[in-house]
């Protein structure tokens, strides 16, 4: 299964945020803003009366939320909460990367039951913000239906079940706003920024505490695992709600797949160049280009001539003025596609190399 290559990339209106949702930060920030609102966002189709009459009645949120909601867990680590969704019957629990990412002990605490369970990491796969924990001792679990991304529509309505602020089995509604989105999530103290080349758009409210949690549409399939979400006010003072984004099932059932079969990720389906840089900026601080710091020995970079000390300024015809804006371009990419690679090299003379990109590697 490739990754989409969709080139829509999500941009940030002066004053805007993308927030990861494990709940670490979220008490401090609530006290800083004097309290939160909550509220439901959602939007209906357009179309004759005689045609919606017409439709069949689909299940009701709550029939959907009742039979989901028994697999959608609370995941307690040493920095804070998220939320995760039962695979299999062995205990294996999808979540988040960065839910993880403080490190452990783990507990895990499923939606039919009061004591949380404690459970042992089996992986993560940090550019796709995944990771899989597996309860210790479980047995016999009730999976949830994890797929339908592929069959999703714009306008669709879709659930979202999850622990904002560890209020357990929180409810909420809305439709699939886009498809196809590509986010890129700010880096914290604990994981680097990571690119989602192809998430799902929602309305559905996503707070704190809901990372890892479930994205279901009305035929009780988890399409997604919701992962980040937008916040702040604009520079006109207009706040922002209604945005969020999920990871369609797709990829969640090939990467936690294989993080279960091998306790990583053996193919990522991402492009890579094979070389770890930073940002720099111009004397006027402008960004001008990646630094090459490392190249991967015998990877596509070094292949191609590529050296320590270059600036990567584009590739495939693309600037890329910052390591961020890089990911980005590469998330659109995809491996053994050979593609060229402008350069500027320690004296100052560009130069054009043409690259085979590589597979991330995990």
């Amino acid at each position: 299964m490739a990754h989409s290559t969709l080139n829509r990339a999500v941009s940030r209106p002066p004053g805007a945020r993308w927030g990861r949702l494990s709940i670490g930060a979220a008490l401090a920030l609530l006290a800083a803003a004097g309290g939160a609102a909550l509220a439901s966002g959602c939007s209906s189709g357009t179309g004759s009366r005689a045609s919606l009459a017409a439709s069949p009645q689909p299940p009701s949120f709550a029939a959907v939320a009742a039979a989901v909601s028994p697999d959608v867990a609370l995941i307690q680590t040493k920095s804070g909460l998220g939320s995760g969704v039962v695979v299999d019957a062995r205990g294996d629990v999808v979540t988040n990367a960065h839910v993880v990412a403080g490190g452990g002990p783990y507990t895990v605490q499923l939606g039919t039951s009061a004591v949380a369970q404690p459970a042992t990491l089996l992986g993560d796969f940090p550019p796709d913000d995944l990771a899989v924990l597996r309860i210790i001792g479980a047995k016999n679990l009730k999976p949830a239906k994890i797929g339908g991304a592929g069959s999703l529509r714009v306008g669709e309505w879709v659930i979202a079940i999850g622990n904002p602020l560890g209020l357990t089995n929180t409810v909420t509604v809305g439709v699939v706003s886009a498809l196809g989105r590509e986010v890129s999530e700010p880096p914290t103290a604990s994981t680097a920024s990571a690119v989602l080349p192809d998430s799902i758009q929602t309305s559905a409210p996503i707070n704190p505490g809901n990372s890892g949690g479930a994205l279901v549409n009305l035929a009780g399939q988890v399409v997604g695992i919701t992962t980040v979400g937008a916040s702040g006010t604009l520079n006109s003072g207009a706040v922002i709600t209604g945005i969020g984004f999920a990871i369609p099932s797709t990829i969640v059932n090939d990467i936690t797949g294989q993080i279960i079969r091998y306790g990583r990720v053996v193919n990522s389906h991402r492009a890579d160049l094979g070389l770890s840089g930073s940002s720099i900026t111009s004397a006027a601080g402008v960004p001008v280009g990646v630094a090459v710091e490392a190249v991967t020995p015998d990877g596509p970079a070094a292949q191609a001539g590529i050296l320590v000390g270059d600036l990567v300024t584009a590739v495939a015809g693309t600037p890329t003025p910052t390591a961020e804006r890089l990911a980005e371009v590469l998330a659109d990419q995809q491996p053994g596609k050979r593609v060229p690679v402008q350069l500027t090299d320690s004296t100052g003379a560009a130069r054009s190399v043409s690259v085979v990109l590589g597979t991330l590697p995990s």
